[in-house]
């Protein structure tokens, strides 16, 4: 470097001297040295480069950001964890940057990011899932499923979101059984706020540390916000087996709700639910696919042909544990024998299975 004038990042270059490059990196006065300075040392590739290179990322220039940024997206493997690290920063820009660096990085990242997924900070466990989301590779859909269970909201959002992204269908039974799971916390929790039990106040207290009505309002709609996103990805992997709890979803009375979870009905290639085909039944009953009881004016009345020729319908009965080590198409002939009725009566929930696919 220079005595008495800017450094000479050529000349340090030419020489490989990865100091002097690191020292013109925090050079005030000259912005294109600062940046010069960066790309050298993409170009000598040496592994002391990657901390200054991080710390760039905190410069007042855009220019020598983005060259830091470069750099440290080539330089691979070896700038995973100071990269990681970066991501603790208290500055936006460089949290962003880090995290988009790793998501550029694609594989060569995913299984430092997997192993930061049981990191203590919850902000970083967050943004390792979002950066694996970005990257897409299929080894880190079992860790992010296992995330499902965590209590932070901002990490499972992140893990809806990444699992998604993946669009792998090992994710659907897994999201389908967590949203079940929230929902039925959410519902209890509900219940502990506005219950007057002390018995009940006390076994869920410790889970809720008595919210007032503002937070109350806030939790609500950071969970509705978070079983929108189930919704959406799940239309998004585009697995049959969602189509159930996306009916029941439809039937939310929330509006957004229900087109979400009537568009990703509709990415899976199920029937419309605002379609209606067959028949009303104005008595009540049970449904003859799932047993549910059926109030008077809710069941559907499903021709015969139609019901015993459905796809979805002989899936759900070879997965039900009811034919007694019976095939399905003997089982079917045997309730057809049996069934003296011209029509079977289905719930709304149940329906899809007959409708036709073309009446979305």
């Amino acid at each position: 470097m220079s005595l008495f004038g800017s450094p000479n990042v050529d000349k340090m270059l030419a020489k490989k001297k990865v100091i002097g490059l690191i020292k013109a990196l925090d050079y005030k006065k000259d912005v294109g040295v600062r940046q010069r300075a960066a790309e050298a040392l993409g170009q000598i590739d040496d592994p002391r480069a990657v901390a200054p290179l991080i710390a760039a990322l905190h410069d007042q220039e855009q220019c020598v950001r983005d060259a830091a940024l470069n750099v440290l997206g080539d330089m691979g493997e070896r700038a995973v964890k100071p990269l990681l690290a970066a991501l603790h920063s208290q500055e936006e820009h460089v949290r962003d940057a880090a995290l988009n660096v790793l998501g550029d990085m694609g594989e060569r990242a995913v299984k430092p990011l997997i192993a930061t997924l049981k990191d203590e900070d919850e902000t970083i466990r967050k943004e390792a899932a979002t950066a694996l989301g970005q990257i897409g590779d299929e080894r880190a859909v079992e860790p992010l499923i296992a995330t499902l269970k965590d209590e932070d909201e901002a990490l499972l959002m992140a893990a809806v979101i990444a699992l998604g992204q993946i669009g792998d269908e090992r994710a659907v039974e897994p999201l389908i059984a967590a949203l079940k799971h929230w929902q039925q916390r959410w519902q209890l929790l509900d219940a502990v706020r506005d219950s007057t039990s002390d018995l009940l106040r006390a076994v869920e207290a410790p889970l809720i540390t008595a919210l007032r009505d503002s937070d109350k309002a806030l939790y609500r709609r950071v969970r509705r916000k978070l079983h929108m996103q189930v919704i959406i990805t799940l239309g998004r992997i585009g697995s049959t087996r969602a189509v159930e709890p996306l009916m029941a979803a439809y039937k939310d009375n929330d509006e957004t709700m229900r087109k979400h979870a009537r568009e990703a009905l509709k990415n899976i290639g199920a029937p419309d639910p605002e379609y209606d085909e067959f028949e009303r039944f104005s008595g009540s009953g049970v449904c003859d696919v799932c047993n549910k009881e059926i109030g008077p004016g809710e069941a559907y009345l499903v021709p015969n042909d139609t019901f015993y020729a459905s796809k979805e319908y002989r899936e759900k009965m070879a997965r039900s544990g009811l034919l007694f080590g019976q095939s399905v198409d003997d089982f079917i002939a045997v309730t057809k024998s049996m069934d003296q009725t011209a029509h079977s009566a289905v719930c709304s929930g149940c329906k899809y299975m007959f409708q036709k696919k073309d009446t979305i």
